[in-house]
């Protein structure tokens, strides 16, 4: 028998289920607060925290879903959600292959990432009054083309 076998060994039970996920919902409370009071938004990595899968489901539970979800699809994949208690939307990044790359909670009116830039209003003016003045093709099938 080796010596390791004399060291007594004690097993302990994983933190509760609700452990890190119920900061976190004290933490978006407090966010969500100075949204209201002060207009500044606030960011969580979740990736950057170590959650048990508990905390992910329990997060999840709590939070729930909003009625907004998009879907940008740019270097990856990325899927903006309101959540079920307004102000605060999950971000989840995703790799070409579909990995999760990251996971982030936000607290603000409406996610920055959705807002149009200026260059890409700019330039959608553009090819919109040139269609206006029909020195271009027009780039936009009809319905009807759609669906065929």
């Amino acid at each position: 028998m080796s010596r390791l076998d004399e060291i007594p060994v004690r097993i302990m039970p994983a933190e509760s289920a609700a452990g890190q996920g119920q900061a976190l919902l004290h933490e978006l409370a407090h966010m969500l607060d100075v949204l209201l009071r002060e207009g500044r938004s606030g960011m969580i990595d979740l990736r950057a925290l170590p959650l048990a899968a508990a905390d992910f489901a329990r997060l999840r539970a709590v939070l729930g879903e909003g009625e907004v979800h998009a879907r940008i699809d740019a270097m990856g994949e990325a899927s903006i959600v309101e959540t079920g208690i307004p102000g605060i939307w999950w971000h989840t990044y995703r790799s070409h292959d579909g990995d999760i790359i990251t996971e982030m909670l936000e607290t603000t009116w409406c996610p920055d990432i959705l807002n149009s830039q200026p260059e890409d209003v700019t330039s959608g003016l553009q090819r919109l009054r040139e269609q206006l003045t029909g020195d271009a093709a027009p780039s936009i099938p009809a319905k009807e083309e759609q669906h065929a």
